[in-house]
């Protein structure tokens, strides 16, 4: 009796890790409101709230192509994410600001909050991706 119950939960839990998928998304994001086609654009993709408007360890640089840009990050698991751009117009691997500490590039920030009073916080940036999905950023 108890090899057969032994069986049978191995049969169970055989059954629920075949049949469980990790499934993975693709994460298309419309980058407009680039002005010149020069630089390039880096692209931060996050999920933990101590990455925002930080290093992340996801980021992606793309060379400006046009005014208005479509990538592409594939193979991504459903999660709730925040995505943090800026046009590096003069490629020198950072946003430039000035004395004050505003940007004086470009960027944007998914959901395009309001930036007027500051940066906007990771809660607001974020999305829910569980399939496949496209989102749009505003460069500002």
């Amino acid at each position: 009796m108890k090899t057969m119950v032994i069986m049978l939960l191995c049969s169970i839990s055989m059954n629920t890790v075949l049949t469980q998928t990790n499934e993975n998304y693709t994460l298309q994001v419309k980058i407009t409101g680039i002005k010149k086609v020069k630089g390039k654009i880096g692209l931060c993709l996050i999920t933990d709230k101590n990455e925002f408007m930080s290093d992340c360890s996801y980021y992606r640089e793309y060379e400006v192509t046009g005014i208005t840009m479509e990538v592409e990050l594939p193979n991504l698991e459903a999660n709730q994410y925040a995505v943090t751009v800026y046009h590096d117009g003069n490629s020198n691997d950072k946003l430039d600001t000035n004395f004050l500490g505003i940007p004086k590039e470009r960027y944007g920030f998914s959901n395009n909050p309001s930036t007027r009073f500051g940066p906007p916080s990771f809660k607001k940036c974020l999305f829910r991706l569980d399939s496949n999905m496209k989102v749009d950023l505003r460069l500002r």
